[in-house]
């Protein structure tokens, strides 16, 4: 994910006044807008991002660094696209066993 300052994002965004929770609104640059639908937020110094119209929070922050013109550290990058195992939370305590009405097994959960 793209690291890009508040203070930063917030000069091209020309965000409106603070609102509840420390979110202000914006116009989104990542669709068409007429209508302020991003909420910023300064997180510890960084950028947070929440479109109300639903884009991904990394198309919003490309489309920031665009209108910053530079190029921004990605943070918690991945080396292969695995997820790392689950652990299991708390002791197995049971497992049951899911059938067809024919009784065939389905599944054990």
């Amino acid at each position: 994910m793209l690291e890009i300052s508040y203070e930063d994002a917030a000069s091209v965004l020309d965000p409106g006044p603070e609102g509840r929770g420390g979110w202000s609104s914006a116009l989104c640059p990542a669709h068409p807008d007429s209508n302020p639908s991003l909420g910023i937020m300064d997180d510890n110094g960084l950028l947070a991002v929440n479109c109300k119209t639903g884009c991904p929070t990394e198309k919003v922050l490309e489309a920031v660094q665009g209108l910053l013109g530079g190029a921004f550290k990605k943070s918690g990058t991945k080396k292969s696209g695995k997820r790392a195992p689950r652990v299991p939370k708390g002791k197995h305590v049971a497992s049951y066993m899911y059938s067809t009405v024919e009784g065939l097994p389905l599944a054990l959960k």
